[in-house]
């Protein structure tokens, strides 16, 4: 039987990229693989103009996506040299594809703000989506900050609802 997953989100940006840090050290703690996602955000005005063979502008979307997923992946490597990581590309809109990578993971860890993210949210609409839809627990992953007490935050569900 293999463990499962722990499964950290990324779109590229610094919040993302201390997710996956985080989530790659508690990987290791639970002897659990990591998997490291990321959706290509195609604007719904491309839905209708899209030709696979010759969109320019889906392409470089999608070239972006995969390389934020290097990039987490070194960085997670950085952190535990031994880990078994694995990066998936998702096809979906952020939020939606997230949530279903997360399905029979141990975690699902995001960022709390993205790339788009308006600086003074709290949550940015992805991990938003994340706690309120997620099959599993879900960790947001904010800033450093240099509070004097740091707080952390839980919250608790019903499942069966």
């Amino acid at each position: 039987m293999t463990a499962k997953p722990l499964v950290a989100a990324t779109d590229g940006s610094e919040e993302s990229l201390r997710a996956v840090e985080w989530a790659a050290r508690e990987a290791v703690l639970h002897g659990a693989p990591l998997r490291i996602v990321s959706a290509a955000p195609m604007p719904r005005m491309l839905g209708l103009q899209v030709r696979p063979d010759r969109d320019i502008v889906a392409d470089l979307i999608r070239e972006e996506r995969d390389r934020a997923l290097a990039v987490a992946a070194g960085r997670a490597a950085e952190m535990a040299p031994d880990l078994l990581i694995e990066t998936n590309s998702l096809a979906d809109q952020p939020a939606q594809a997230v949530t279903g990578s997360g399905a029979g993971a141990l975690m699902l860890v995001v960022g709390s703000r993205g790339i788009g993210a308006f600086a003074a949210m709290v949550l940015g609409s992805v991990s938003r989506y994340e706690v309120a839809h997620a099959s599993c627990p879900v960790v947001v992953v904010r800033d450093e900050t240099a509070a004097v007490r740091r707080q952390v935050g839980i919250g608790i569900g019903d499942l069966d609802s």
